[in-house]
């Protein structure tokens, strides 16, 4: 079964995001469809 992942960057989203999630660690559901998302070091937000 093929499968593909892509992944999307935003441009730096500065301290609000820091404020928003404030753990570094990765969140994800467990839909059909695994949605998932982190902020990265440099404050983007990767989907």
């Amino acid at each position: 079964m093929p499968i593909n992942n892509f992944i999307v960057a935003t441009k730096p989203l500065g301290e609000d995001a820091a404020r928003v999630l404030t753990r570094d660690v990765a969140v994800a559901d467990t839909k059909f469809v695994v949605n998932y998302f982190r902020l990265s070091h440099d404050k983007r937000l990767l989907f």
